[in-house]
């Protein structure tokens, strides 16, 4: 087994990775060539410099680094009072007789906002063009290093057991940390780092673990195994990165850049504030998880990029089983900070038309041996209650007073099983074993102009039919009269010979 601690490191076998990822691994026997970064590291015996390669012609192998900034001052990284984890990237590099070496902190001007933000859209190159990706995944910060020695290791052996002349013999070793657990994992900007990276080395407490786009191994199961990872697509993705940590709140859209803008499997349309233009309307009502304000403008409402939070449930243009739009979507567009179209935006707008709104109310109740209970509920025009509404986005809604008026958007529905599982195709049987989910908005007037909102939450009703056909008896009834009070602009289509209402959301 490959023990790491703090004064000797065996590379062999991480070597036995890299080559075999390099000359055999069909995925990277490719001709791409990503531009370089504007400044490397670059690496000598006795002294470390930093170059510009504006002017170069040739294109040398680099490194990246992926690591925890901590608490540690980025002025520690001057003057050659480099961090013990970035001296130790310094030895790694130099073992695999590659001269050159990117680090954020070193390689962008900390100091200057035009460099950070010009580099901090370079982050999928860089990282999709480097050879290999340090991963410093067990420290927490630049003291560490990447040479951890756990707090209790148990030494790879062997005991043989014997019972009735038969023997068998058991390998005792220390159990590898799990790349998603590390400290390095919660850091929002390791998300993209680790998925843009054709190949990466993550030292962790437990040992070495190597990953590429063919597979996973370890210093305890050195073999290749298949690479699994828990996100396949780009709502699990915003799913993981939401839950991770970002030191500056307004790195909320640009930490995740580099991944939006490779290349995507399939046509998702133009990238709008963390969002995508096709199939827009089934994006929106994403759920947040533990909301907090992000103290800063970073996104309009209706991008998950707003708010602080696990967010959930976003689905990406699901239109599978009985799915059924309720809307439109008109038009969208943001106001880029600078020419990124990846980046931070100062301004969003995304405008649907439907045929009616809702009106809604949330309400504090007594319920019984559970205490004070938060609902929200369908209101007629007349502020009737005609039903509860229970599936809504409980954190974000928490900040709206009881008794203030909220509008209730539907925008599409879809065929689930009970347990949740979307587009089943299970037949309606006498158990009422399957049912329609209708999703929408929660929105509050800006008073800024009508028919202006903004998204203050979502809310789904996942019931039986006889159920659900109190809400739809609602919003026929009183859908078009409500939208009429607070809708400014009506449109009249000879496809829709109905009124209908332009909502927009900002």
């Amino acid at each position: 087994m490959v023990h790491i601690n703090r004064s000797m490191m065996k590379f062999e076998l991480a070597k036995r990775w890299v080559t075999e990822c390099l000359n055999h691994h069909p995925l990277y026997q490719t001709d791409l060539v990503h531009p370089l970064p504007s400044r490397l590291m670059e690496i000598h015996e006795n002294s470390v410099r930093l170059v510009l390669t504006a002017e170069w012609t040739h294109q040398p192998p680099y490194a990246t680094l992926s690591h925890c900034w901590g608490d540690i001052s980025s002025k520690l990284i001057s003057g050659g009072n480099l961090s013990k984890t970035f001296q130790d990237a310094i030895k790694t590099v130099q073992h695999f007789d590659i001269s050159y070496l990117w680090i954020d902190s070193i390689c962008i001007i900390q100091d200057s906002v035009e460099d950070w933000t010009i580099e901090s859209s370079k982050m999928a190159p860089v990282y999709r063009g480097a050879v290999l990706n340090i991963s410093a995944a067990g420290a927490r910060n630049g003291t560490e290093g990447l040479f951890l020695t756990p707090s209790t290791f148990v030494t790879k052996f062997q005991i043989t057991t014997s019972r009735r002349g038969f023997s068998k013999t058991w390998t005792i070793s220390n159990p590898p940390e799990s790349i998603s657990d590390t400290p390095l994992a919660k850091r929002a900007w390791a998300l993209q780092e680790r998925l843009l990276s054709p190949r990466s080395i993550h030292f962790t407490r437990t040992g070495l673990a190597w990953e590429c786009k063919t597979g996973t191994a370890n210093a305890i199961s050195p073999e290749l195994a298949e690479r699994k990872f828990a996100a396949t697509n780009w709502q699990e993705l915003v799913n993981i990165y939401t839950k991770a940590q970002l030191t500056h709140a307004s790195d909320k859209l640009v930490a995740i850049s580099g991944i939006a803008r490779v290349p995507q499997d399939r046509d998702m349309g133009g990238y709008l504030a963390g969002l995508w233009r096709k199939g827009m309307e089934t994006q929106v009502p994403w759920r947040c998880t533990g909301f907090q304000s992000p103290g800063v403008y970073r996104a309009p409402s209706w991008s998950w990029a707003a708010v602080k939070g696990e967010v959930r449930d976003m689905r990406w243009n699901r239109r599978g089983l009985g799915y059924f739009a309720v809307v439109d979507h008109l038009r969208s567009g943001v106001m880029r900070k600078g020419v990124d179209g990846f980046g931070e935006v100062v301004d969003g707008v995304l405008t649907l038309v439907c045929g009616g709104l809702l009106l809604g109310r949330f309400c504090t109740v007594e319920e019984g041996s559970a205490g004070m209970e938060r609902r929200l509920r369908v209101m007629s025009t007349e502020r009737k209650v005609l039903r509860e509404c229970y599936g809504y986005d409980y954190a974000l809604s928490s900040h709206i007073d009881d008794e203030v008026d909220v509008a209730l958007l539907p925008l599409f529905s879809y065929k689930t099983d009970i347990s949740g599982r979307v587009g089943v195709d299970i037949g309606e049987g006498e158990d009422g074993s399957f049912c329609t989910c209708i999703r929408g908005l929660i929105l509050r007037g800006t008073n800024a102009e009508a028919g202006e909102f903004k998204r203050v939450g979502s809310f789904w009703i996942v019931s039986l039919k006889s159920h659900q056909d109190i809400f739809l008896d609602a919003l026929d009834r009183y859908g078009a009269e409500t939208a009429r009070k607070v809708c400014r602009e009506v449109m009249q289509e000879v496809m829709h010979p109905t009124e209908r209402f332009v909502v927009t959301v900002r």
